[in-house]
């Protein structure tokens, strides 16, 4: 799907303890959504069962580790309790929703479905359901079950039309979706995800003026709204406003508290300082200066330094391989060898002039970019990722353990700095489609979307070549084309992209 963050998923409250005395509340959200504190759908219209001081006490506790965000612990408490109380519609019901915070939809969908069974009028746990198949992108599954929650009492109808809108929206059922969204802001003119989800569907669909308008509202709504000026960012990118889009995007930063979103945020915002400074593109990934050359003693010409460092960036940006080499290699004589980037950026210079049928060019980055790690402290994502192309490059299938296990490492050296690499991401997901692990090849693909944002197309071509062979799963890929086509309507893969679309659609 093409978003660069799942739109918001309302979060319920969980039905009261079948006793006055407890009266604790739970609530719950998607992993990657922000969670709204205020609940929808009525108490179930059913006898509360008659709950021994056991079981109660056991509710109580797995309510109050969900709260407290400890999942697993929420599931080990209540256990014992679907043992001794098999149709324990509460158990079921917290079970799944600690599933569905921890993003495992497929065990979320189960437990809920079961307390769906047992009590087949609470609206809250069908909003739920409707939120993990929707994750899963069962969308057909999820428009069903929102609608199943809307034609039960419910005080927030709203909110369930906002997820009913969102679902229909991925489905390109723009017409439904728009109907839906209409509903909820006549129903509550002031909530703001619905204007979001609203400027979502326009801006995903190239209809830039609505998507602003929509959005706007939202932050008219909700000043602090961090996804909302989010995608205000990318609107104003989109129409070349680079300098609007930089202090959009720095507010959503000021708001975002989810690491994930901040991280793409700064990739975002990066993108958009670079176009306001006048840069027709940013540096590559593999070539950049950054960070800072490292300290070098008062005897050092750090002028002299610096202005080769330059060069040589220059000369990889413009693809002028053995000149850079020359350069970086003359840094190291001058001023020592302890520099990662220098070695980062030689490896780099010297895979671009690999030969078929000899080895030499990819023994040597590869011993580079081993080098470069090694001087690094913290890890070093990107020649992790280099290394893993290198070993590629030298032999896809000889060396295909080595180049996944620095695929791996680069997102993992990604994440304990707080970055995303977008890039391992997809190459990781290419290698698994490869070894037909193509659940983890469809985990990889969306990884990469989600972090790339509109930064990187082919992750949506690949996603799409993926789900083209299932046939429950080609409406998914026709949208995953079209997103495709839409970022990248020149690109390398475009002709083979519309002859999919073509036969897909039946053309």
């Amino acid at each position: 799907m093409y978003r660069n963050r799942v739109p918001e998923r309302d979060a319920v409250k969980s039905r009261k303890m079948p006793t006055p005395a407890a009266g604790s509340r739970l609530f719950c959200s998607l992993a990657l959504s922000i969670a709204l504190l205020t609940g929808v759908g009525a108490r179930a219209q059913v006898p509360p069962p008659g709950y021994s001081a056991e079981v109660m006490e056991a509710l109580k506790k797995g309510r109050e580790y969900l709260n407290e965000g400890r999942l697993n612990d929420a599931r080990m408490v209540l256990e014992p309790v679907r043992k001794a109380v098999p149709d324990c519609v509460d158990a079921y019901e917290i079970i799944g929703i600690s599933y569905l915070r921890q993003g495992d939809c497929e065990q979320a969908e189960k437990a809920l479905r079961r307390a769906h069974q047992l009590d087949p009028q609470n609206s809250n746990i069908l909003n739920n359901l409707g939120n993990a198949l929707y994750r899963q992108t069962k969308l057909d599954a999820s428009i069903d079950a929102y609608k199943q929650a809307l034609a039960l009492p419910n005080q927030e109808s709203y909110k369930l039309l906002v997820n009913l809108a969102n679902s229909y929206a991925d489905e390109d059922k723009i017409d439904d979706a728009r109907s839906a969204f209409s509903d909820a802001i006549k129903a509550r003119p002031d909530f703001a995800p619905a204007y979001l989800g609203l400027g979502r569907m326009y801006f995903e669909h190239k209809q830039t003026e609505e998507a602003e308008r929509a959005i706007r509202h939202a932050i008219e709504f909700k000043s602090d709204y961090a996804n909302a000026y989010f995608y205000l960012g990318q609107i104003l990118m989109r129409k070349s406003d680079y300098p609007n889009a930089v202090i959009a995007l720095k507010t959503s930063l000021k708001y975002e508290t989810n690491p994930k979103y901040i991280g793409d945020t700064k990739i975002l915002l990066q993108r958009a300082e670079a176009q306001a400074a006048g840069a027709s593109n940013p540096p590559p990934v593999a070539a950049t200066a950054a960070p800072a050359v490292p300290a070098v003693p008062e005897t050092v010409d750090v002028a002299l330094k610096d202005k080769l460092v330059a060069d040589a960036n220059q000369l990889l940006k413009n693809r002028n391989w053995q000149e850079a080499q020359g350069v970086l290699e003359q840094i190291m004589k001058k001023f020592g060898t302890d520099d990662p980037i220098v070695w980062n950026n030689l490896g780099y210079a010297r895979v671009h002039q690999g030969k078929p049928g000899s080895t030499r060019a990819y023994d040597d980055a590869i011993a580079d970019y081993k080098q470069a790690i090694k001087l690094k402290k913290g890890g070093f994502p990107t020649a992790q990722y280099n290394l893993g192309q290198a070993y590629r490059l030298l032999d896809d299938r000889k060396y295909a353990r080595e180049a996944e296990a620095a695929f791996r490492q680069a997102i993992e050296d990604a994440r304990l700095q707080h970055t995303m690499c977008p890039l391992a991401q997809c190459t990781l997901g290419m290698m698994l489609k490869q070894r037909r692990d193509y659940k983890g090849a469809d985990s990889a693909f969306r990884r990469a979307i989600a972090q790339s944002g509109t930064e990187l197309p082919v992750a949506h071509f690949d996603l799409a070549i993926l789900l083209e062979q299932h046939e429950d799963k080609s409406k998914e890929a026709v949208r995953e084309y079209k997103a495709y086509l839409s970022l990248a309507p020149n690109g390398l893969n475009a002709k083979a992209a519309h002859w999919h679309l073509d036969r897909l659609l039946g053309k």
